[in-house]
């Protein structure tokens, strides 16, 4: 059980090796954490129900600027998420499935 995130901009997000679009993916903890680190930094809660809730574009690029700050990631131990700021920012928003 996790969270799949499918982008919404197919020409702009990150690909995989068939050049589909590549999905965002998080185990239930790593969902969890990101979330409270939203939380704690004044960004919207994250959907916690994986039915097609949608993730603004905004939203995203919100999120990717403050994994930019390492300094807040390594205070909230979530250092392993830096691998992932570039497909926030280019995914267009995205739906959690």
């Amino acid at each position: 059980m996790g969270m799949d995130l499918k982008p919404l901009n197919k020409r702009r997000c990150l690909k995989d090796e068939d050049n589909e679009p590549q999905y965002g993916r998080y185990n239930i903890w790593a969902w969890e954490r990101l979330n409270h680190f939203c939380i704690e930094h004044n960004l919207p809660a994250l959907p916690m129900w994986n039915d097609g809730d949608k993730i603004t574009a905004s939203q995203c690029k919100m999120i990717a600027k403050l994994l930019r700050e390492p300094e807040k990631l390594e205070a909230f131990n979530i250092e392993w998420i830096r691998d992932d700021i570039e497909w926030w920012e280019k995914c267009g928003g995205c739906r959690v499935y």
